[in-house]
This record gives structure tokens, sequence and C-alpha cells, in this order.
């Protein structure tokens, strides 16, 4: 009788690092599915679709309204940048290949450790220093021999790097000055970008192009749109219970490898061609990746010693 207990104990973590795993992959690949396979570029109204379900769930979830109102009060700012990357992000996504996506994403690590010494004093050891420079190394020589090299969309990676550095950063300010927990994060994020994405779409003149898309026939279009608006909602959501029912570990080790299989699936579904330069630079990336997030996790648990 007792095994059933330590059954789910085993279980429940490793639910939720696949989980993770597969919500991830699927926002990246389903995303792009849409935007570069069915030429959907309205990524506003995709964004406002995804912050609707996520509202949903929080109007579902939470008693009290007014709690709400102030969350938003403190932390409208956070939000503001979280969307603006958003935007950033699936822009560059349209004209990158997959493997190259996940090779640039990687960089923010990067930006993150300028924007930690500039803003918080918090400086990084050599170990750290060194994982960077291997993913930075790694995504320069994958770039310089990337045979669909697009520099709008690069420009627009490397603009989101910049903004989720400044994003992961001011969440580190927010909660240690103010005492905001991750969930009131979610709440935030998932509420203030409505409005403005709304009003855009009403303002720029989408709303009347989204009607005529004349796609919206095709149950294939259907199912990515909606794959795509479900992942990209729930990847927060699933992101924080892989951290509360394994560890921080654990969901660093499971979003490195999810980038790796994205990046193959990418080259699979998409007919990515990839040179021997570009792979050695991408491996190179994914190695760093790979020691970036232990190096940090092993820090993080030797200061609580």
């Amino acid at each position: 009788m007792e095994a059933l207990p330590s059954a789910f104990e085993f279980a429940i973590p490793l639910l939720a690092a696949l989980l993770y795993g597969f919500v991830s992959v699927a926002a990246t690949i389903l995303t792009k599915q849409v935007v570069s396979g069915f030429s959907f570029k309205f990524l506003p109204f995709m964004m406002l679709l995804e912050r609707c379900a996520l509202m949903s769930a929080e109007i579902l979830t939470r008693k009290s309204s007014r709690n709400v109102v102030g969350i938003i009060r403190r932390l409208w700012p956070l939000s503001l940048v979280s969307t603006i990357n958003t935007f950033v992000a699936v822009s560059s996504l349209e004209g990158l290949n997959v493997p190259m996506y996940n090779a640039l994403k990687r960089l923010t690590s990067m930006v993150t450790l300028v924007m930690e010494a500039l803003v918080l004093k918090q400086y990084s050891s050599l170990q750290i220093q060194f994982a960077v420079a291997m993913i930075a190394g790694g995504a320069v020589i994958a770039a310089l021999h990337d045979l669909e090299f697009a520099p709008l969309s690069y420009a627009w990676a490397l603009a989101s790097c910049c903004l989720n550095a400044l994003y992961l950063t001011l969440v580190k300010k927010f909660c240690n000055q103010l005492g905001s927990s991750s969930d009131e994060i979610l709440v935030a994020n998932s509420i203030v970008p409505i409005p403005i994405l709304t009003v855009y779409i009403i303002a720029s003149g989408d709303l009347d192009r989204i009607v005529s898309f004349p796609k919206w026939g095709s149950y294939w279009f259907w199912l990515a749109l909606v794959g795509s608006s479900a992942a990209g909602s729930t990847l927060g959501f699933s992101q924080y219970l892989c951290t509360k029912y394994s560890s921080a570990l654990t969901t660093t080790v499971v979003g490195q490898m999810k980038m790796a299989l994205s990046s193959s699936l990418g080259i699979i579904f998409f007919g990515t061609k990839v040179e021997n330069m570009q792979a050695v630079g991408l491996i190179i990336n994914t190695i760093g990746g790979f020691y970036f997030g232990w190096r940090k996790h092993y820090e993080a648990q030797q200061k609580k010693r």
C-alpha cells in the first residue's frame, strides 16, 4: 500500500518536467508554422489570444478582484516590457530558422550578465562568463555560416535578447524591492497586454485583414493557431509547475533540451539546411547553454549553504 504514494512522488515531478518540455517545443514549432507556413502575419492578434486564455484562467481561479487591481498598478511596467519582448521575439521567428532562433535566444544570458552588473551590481563568476562566451561564440560561428541569413530577423532576435534580459533583471528588482511573487507577475502579464493589443489591432486596421484572411476555412490552420495559442498561454505556468514539483536544475535542463529538440524538429519539418560549420556553432552554443544552466544552479545551491 505504501508503494502508491512513492510512485506518485516520482511520477508528479516527471510529468511536470515532460509537460514543460512538450509545451515549450509545441509553442516554438506551432508558432513558426502559423507565421511562416500559413503566412499569418498578425502577431498582435496571436498574442491577444494567448493573453485572453491566461486571463480566463485567472478569473476562474482568483477570488478577490481588488487584489488583481493592486497587482496591475504595481507591476504594469514589467508587463509592458514582457509584451514588447513577446512581439519582437515572434517577429524574429518569422524570418529565422528554428535552430538559429534558439541559438540567438541563448544570447539573453550574455546581455543579462551585463545588465545585472550595471543595474543590480551583481557580478558573475569566471565559470559563468566562460559558459556565456561559449554561447556567444557558437552563435557567431553558426550565424556566419547561415544559408538563410536574414538581417532584419537577426536584428529582431538580438533586440529580443536585450528586452528579455531587461525583463529578467526587472523581475529580480521587483521581487527584491517590492516583494512581488511569480504568481503576481503571471497575473499582471496575462491582463495588462489585453487592452494595449486590442487598441493596436483596431487602430492599425489589422482587424479587417484578419477577418478576410483566406485560410480560416483550413482545419490545419485552426489546429496550428489554437495549438500555438494554448501552448503560449500555458508556457509560463508549465515552467512554474516544473520548478515547483521538481527543481530549478530540472527546469533549466529541460529548457535546454527542448531547444535542442525543437531545433531538430525545425530541421525536419521546415527543411532547414545546415552547413557543417553552422552545425559546429550550434553544438558549441548548445553545450554552453547546458553548462551555463548547470553552473547557475550549482552556485545558487552553494549560496544557500
